[in-house]
């Protein structure tokens, strides 16, 4: 149910290319996304069928073929950034019922008159309960502050109190982010806290007056917080401080229902709770910083009961704080049920006369709160079986806990005559709204249909056969097993690359591997003699060959002694880092140890990275008496280019660097120079002029697939 806290350096937050950027569902948090500029499948049409008014005599067949690749191919960009921004048209298409939603919410609709309508709606991609849920938040958010300026770290007091932060790696981060501001990136970085808070950056945090409840929208979470904000670092890091210290420094200050939320996710213990209740305004508020996918929270005592923290429920109620009961949709009892621990030995950790799951489940009984459920015989054998509506499921049956098992069965269940009445179609703003987004998905489907058809289209009209034809030639290749490799690079050298990315799928990690973080945090936090030792001593799993690699090239060059010291050693996923980096820090690579002659588990080599880096870095390995494999199987630094200047319309600038190396060239040069002899002409008599050995015969065949991770 939680999100587990990775500990990463300031460097890695930087980067905002290393190994802890995750990606995480962020249309379900509270903020509404931007209403995406749509793309007009109309015009995609036109681009397909345009025709230029200004050409009245018939032009040449390669023209034409030229002017029709460049129609579908701005078509096909198009598409591209459809899908690219598929989640913003996702929430486009919510976007009207979940105004509908708003507005009757905020005439006083209740939820079983909203729920009503529920049956209208076909769930796409989020359920009409989610919907619901996101109308509510979208409500609540206004009565907070949220910001997307990373800027504000600067201004926070005691941001030190995070794991890696001081003055230099703040200003590191803070520009790292700052292009992300504004954007719907679909990142998020987990940080943590430091391990030795000092009480002077705990007290700092309370000198944010005006910032103190600001929230940091931004792919930055801690401790079960989509946000960052002073008040949340606070309360992350309060038991810190003896309780007479934290009361006492809590006395003057006013939080939220989404700071205690934060609280009860990461088990304050009761005597902190107490005063921080007692701190909170508008205690009965929703929550909305702390709202589940599949379980919504209504207020703090739904958590409460979440967590079955007991005493919180008993607080919270004094203070006219209980949680949701409303029979047909869903109770407090339903949502610790829910929340049930799914391995029965946590049941038996605490004594069983104080275990908090049992304590919860009896309080809530006590307190005449039911669930959703139903019985059912199996094997001679009565089973409860609990579900809330639209909600998972739960059956006693799997319950080992004998106590757990008979405190289940003995909770009143609700029958299904308290279910919502759903209702017809009507003229109603909600029906009206489902009915806009059913017209809304249907336009999304016709527009990838036609998406997929400029697609194959683009693809026919270029020479080109698609993935699948690939996949099909693979499978056919495989089923005789001598030879594989060199078998594919006669037919296309990126099959070659395909099929070793699809045997990579099956590739165990090495024996007695460590699959904790432990190696990946004492990168993280740049200690190289520990990294040292560890690298010396245990096998490397995959991820962590490739996160020394990215800390080696991109943090510290002191890593290389970690490096070279690997007990079997593997190859790095991808080589191609090495193309961002400038020559100079090649060069420092070099002379600290490092082998160029490496290959990663594509076959991709130092040459290929040279190719798309410079040739300064090309020169760099002929230097240095790095050889040129101009037989190794898939594609090489040529190919590579070859693809790219096809791609881009226009020779790259290293050819001229890399095309001399070659003592001879073959079939996968001459298919893809061919390409580019049929569609840019102009860039052809460039190319041969470079070498005309490069001249591809009459009748030479191009290439019918292609590469496109550049």
């Amino acid at each position: 149910m939680k999100r587990k806290l990775l500990v990463i350096s300031c460097f890695t937050i930087s980067s905002l290319g290393g190994y802890y950027v995750y990606s995480s569902n962020k249309s379900d948090k509270y903020l509404l996304q931007n209403i995406p500029h749509k793309i007009d499948s109309s015009n995609i049409s036109r681009e397909i069928t345009a025709q230029q008014p200004t050409i009245k005599s018939p032009p040449n067949n390669i023209n034409v073929q030229k002017t029709k690749v460049q129609q579908l191919t701005f078509a096909h960009a198009q598409c591209q950034e459809r899908s690219y921004n598929f989640s913003e048209y996702v929430d486009d298409v919510h976007s009207g019922v979940v105004t509908a939603l708003e507005h009757e919410l905020k005439q006083g609709k209740t939820d079983r008159e909203l729920l009503a309508y529920e049956a209208q709606y076909q769930t796409f991609y989020d359920s009409y309960q989610s919907l619901l849920v996101k109308a509510k938040v979208n409500i609540e958010e206004n009565k907070y502050s949220f910001t997307q300026s990373v800027s504000i770290l600067n201004e926070w007091n005691g941001m030190s109190v995070i794991e890696g932060l001081n003055t230099d790696t703040l200003n590191e981060l803070v520009a790292a982010l700052q292009p992300l501001e504004n954007q719907n990136h679909g990142l998020n970085m987990s940080i943590s806290l430091a391990q030795d808070i000092k009480k002077a950056d705990i007290y700092a945090l309370l000198d944010n007056n005006e910032n103190f409840s600001t929230y940091l929208d931004s792919p930055l979470s801690i401790g079960d917080s989509p946000v960052l904000s002073p008040s949340i670092l606070f309360i992350l890091s309060a038991e810190n401080l003896k309780i007479e210290e934290y009361e006492q420094a809590i006395a003057l200050r006013t939080f939220t229902v989404n700071e205690v939320a934060i609280a009860l996710n990461n088990k304050m213990a009761t005597e902190y709770l107490v005063p921080l209740i007692k701190q909170t305004k508008s205690l009965g508020d929703m929550p909305i910083l702390t709202q589940e996918r599949f379980i919504r929270y209504e207020n703090l005592a739904d958590i409460a009961a979440a967590n079955f923290h007991v005493d919180a429920l008993k607080l919270l109620s004094k203070y006219g704080v209980k949680p949701i009961n409303e029979p047909g949709i869903l109770t407090a009892m339903d949502i610790a049920i829910l929340n049930l621990p799914r391995n029965g030995t946590e049941y038996n950790k605490l004594n069983p006369d104080t275990n908090k799951v049992l304590a919860t489940l009896s309080y809530l009984k006590a307190e005449g709160y039911k669930a959703h459920g139903k019985i059912k015989q199996f094997n001679n054998l009565t089973h409860t079986v609990f579900k809330a509506p639209r909600n998972a499921h739960t059956n006693t049956q799997s319950i080992s806990n004998i106590k757990l098992k008979s405190l289940l069965k003995s909770i009143p269940l609700i029958d299904k005559s308290f279910n919502v009445q759903q209702l017809e179609p009507d003229n109603s703003v909600i029906s009206i709204a489902i009915t806009e987004s059913k017209n809304k998905q249907k336009a999304m489907k016709r527009e990838s249909e036609l998406c997929a058809s400029v697609k194959q289209q683009l693809l026919s009209e270029q020479g080109f056969e698609g993935r699948d034809k690939a996949y099909d030639i693979i499978d056919e290749i495989k089923q005789n097993p001598i030879d594989v490799k060199q078998r594919l690079h006669q037919i296309d050298p990126v099959l070659v690359g395909l099929w070793q990315k699809l045997e990579l799928n099956y590739q165990p990690a090495p024996l007695n591997s460590d699959s904790s973080d432990t190696f990946e945090r004492l990168l993280a936090e740049g200690k190289t003699s520990q990294a040292l030792e560890y690298s010396a001593q245990t096998p490397l799993t995959q991820t962590q060959t490739d996160a020394l690699f990215h800390y080696m090239l991109r943090s510290n060059i002191e890593f290389l002694s970690a490096w070279n010291v690997r007990v079997s050693p593997q190859m790095p996923s991808s080589i191609l880092s090495l193309r961002g980096l400038p020559v100079e820090k090649w060069q420092d690579l070099l002379h600290q140890g490092f082998d160029f002659s490496i290959i990663d588990l594509l076959g991709n080599d130092a040459y290929i990275a040279a190719a798309l880096n410079s040739p300064q870095a090309i020169q760099f390995l002929v230097d240095n008496n790095f050889k040129l494999d101009i037989d190794k199987y898939g594609l090489d630094a040529l190919d590579t280019l070859l693809e790219l200047s096809y791609e881009n319309g226009q020779l790259h600038e290293n050819l001229p660097k890399l095309i001399p190396l070659y003592p001879k060239f073959r079939a996968s040069h001459y298919a893809r120079v061919a390409r580019i002899k049929q569609f840019y002409p102009e860039e052809y008599l460039q190319l041969i002029a470079i070498d005309k050995a490069l001249t591809p015969i009459a009748g030479t065949e191009l290439n019918k697939f292609r590469s496109r991770y550049f």
